[in-house]
């Protein structure tokens, strides 16, 4: 039987976030940017530290330098595998099985599949959640109760990691979703581009 994570390893995961986060405070920054599963995890761990991310300065070399016509933003770049701690992410190994061999004190492991790995994690991959059907734009009282039913039942034992494609499945609700979702990306962009005329990021 394969590992399976517990609620004393999600625990272990959110107090190492919390030292990852403290310390890395331009991922802070950048979840918060994000918004999203991205932006209420890190709302979630950093409590009212979350002030040491809102009211810092910007991260020499941690940041590259937007201009708009009226100042200078900054956009706080993070790669893919900080994307995936911040949600908890585990790479588990899938193409080895283990055996019980007599003549051997423990379990020998015996090649299977080769070196194939399955992501799971506590939350769902930032990527996963853009363009989900809680993905309205904006963190809503229907996310906010998701999010805390599954925080009960992950603390209770309940629930555990899940793969990208379970996870697929799971956030997905009403089909009027999509195009409400997709009608308020198209009028955000028109917004911007019409304010800010430097403003090319497709959508």
């Amino acid at each position: 039987m394969g590992w399976i994570a517990t609620a004393g390893d999600y625990n272990h995961y959110m107090l190492t976030l919390k030292l990852v986060l403290t310390d890395h405070l331009y991922v802070a920054a950048a979840a918060l940017a994000r918004g999203g599963i991205a932006w209420q995890i890190t709302r979630e761990v950093l409590g009212l530290d979350i002030d040491l991310v809102l009211n810092g300065p910007t991260f020499a070399g941690m940041a590259t330098p937007v201009q708009t016509l009226e100042s200078t933003q900054w956009h706080h770049a993070v790669d893919e595998q900080e994307w995936y701690y911040l949600v908890g992410g585990y790479c588990i190994l899938t193409g080895l099985c283990f055996a019980w061999i007599p003549t051997q004190p423990t379990l020998t492991p015996i090649a299977g599949k080769g070196d194939q790995t399955i992501d799971t994690s506590w939350w769902p991959k930032v990527t996963t959640w853009d363009g989900c059907d809680l993905d309205a734009g904006c963190w809503t009282p229907q996310c906010e109760r998701w999010f805390t039913r599954r925080l009960e039942r992950i603390l209770g034992g309940v629930e555990t990691p899940k793969n990208t494609k379970t996870w697929g499945k799971n956030l997905r609700y009403e089909k009027q979703c999509k195009p409400f979702v997709s009608k308020a990306q198209e009028l955000t962009y028109a917004f911007l581009t019409n304010k800010y005329p430097n403003f090319s990021v497709p959508l």
